[in-house]
């Protein structure tokens, strides 16, 4: 009975331990704000700055884009999140894209640290007009 019981335990332990190592390998940073740039190029890319962190290529409107870290955005994807963006920039809210990393943070360092006129490593998986 005790045998089994030490084993119950080691094994809840392991499980708990396997959580939040998982967890901590999903984390997420997002970046808020304002839009305070937005802007096409002659190929369809979709550029924006978000809260003055610098200004991403984050999809095409015309053709299929291939993002970093292995996502790829449909140019409907693109055009949806172009009129998101555009309307919150029309409105004065603000637009947060989330990317996977091994931090957790809001707001942060991380999001200077995706740099200027980039396509953004990684590239956003989400995307929140507000």
């Amino acid at each position: 009975m005790f045998h089994a019981m030490r084993h119950a335990r080691r094994f809840t332990c392991a499980a708990l331990l396997g959580i939040l190592v998982s967890a901590n390998a999903a984390a997420t940073i997002f970046c808020e704000g304002p839009v305070t740039y937005l802007g096409l190029h002659s190929d369809g890319t979709l550029n924006v700055s978000v809260n003055n962190y610098g200004v991403w290529s984050i999809c095409n409107l015309n053709t299929t884009f291939a993002g970093n870290g292995g996502r790829t955005y449909a140019p409907d994807t693109c055009r949806a999140w172009y009129a998101a963006i555009l309307a919150a920039q029309k409105a004065g809210t603000s637009v947060m894209f989330y990317f996977e990393s091994s931090a957790s943070s809001a707001n942060g360092p991380e999001c200077n640290a995706l740099g200027s006129w980039v396509i953004p490593n990684p590239s956003p998986y989400f995307m929140l007009a507000r």
